[in-house]
């Protein structure tokens, strides 16, 4: 006995196979093309305006648990970012919990890793990347003349190095600083100066973005070219 096949059928099945197989080839395209420019740099702006109001927030978070231990009797040099991730922030001597930032007896903040997709990559072989970097080895100009005088002059700022254009211009947009991305070409701080509780009176480097306490730049020299955040937690 012959027995009929169902031609249409399998051509519907075969169809079939073949539209999930184009599904899912365009699905991994997607996938792959989205993380290669969250790699790369290349950012819509819609998400470099949240990277860059998620990086003021934190840096803003930090700053108001600075406050908090001043107002608990914390001097400015008692103030310790010692954490569980990033070593270098101890001090010597050691500091009480009651003045430590991400302690719980003291300004009970989590410290938070950096996100990747603000991040250079191309960056990622240098010191500091993916760090929150905290140093008084620098000062913010007080004016378009006066530098940093008056003395003492430094300041203690926060620093995300290498994070990407695109947010480095969102954020000095969301700064009011207009005009092209501000460029530091003598040096705008050392990465060897982690915070651990003095302010030196002559600080090896400054930003010149006069009265501009949140902001970005772009460096050429020290300590490596590419779009550095930073924002002044104690401003002296």
């Amino acid at each position: 006995m012959k027995i009929k096949r169902n031609n249409k059928a399998e051509k519907g099945n075969a169809f079939f196979i073949v539209l999930i197989g184009v599904i899912l080839f365009a699905a991994l395209t997607f996938t792959f093309t989205k993380t290669s420019q969250n790699t790369s740099g290349n950012i819509n702006r819609s998400e470099a305006k949240i990277a860059a109001t998620d990086i003021i927030s934190n840096a803003q978070t930090i700053e108001k648990a600075i406050n908090k231990l001043l107002r608990k009797g914390c001097s400015e040099g008692d103030i310790s970012f010692e954490n569980n991730f990033i070593t270098g922030y101890e001090h010597s001597p050691q500091t009480t919990n009651d003045c430590k930032i991400f302690n719980i007896s003291g300004g009970n903040i989590k410290y938070k890793t950096p996100d990747n997709t603000w991040l250079d990559e191309t960056k990622s072989g240098n010191s500091r990347y993916k760090e929150w970097y905290l140093t008084s080895d620098i000062c913010i100009w007080e004016s378009s003349s006066a530098g940093c005088n008056p003395n003492p002059a430094s300041d203690l700022v926060l620093i995300l190095p290498y994070i990407k254009m695109e947010i480095c211009e969102q954020i000095n947009k969301t700064s009011s600083i207009t005009g092209n991305i501000p460029k530091d070409t003598d040096g705008t701080y050392s990465p060897n100066a982690p915070f651990t509780g003095s302010y030196p009176s002559n600080p090896s480097n400054d930003i010149n973005i006069w009265q501009s306490k949140t902001g970005c730049i772009e460096a050429s020299s020290s300590p490596s070219s590419g779009y550095h955040f930073y924002h002044v937690l104690i401003s002296r």
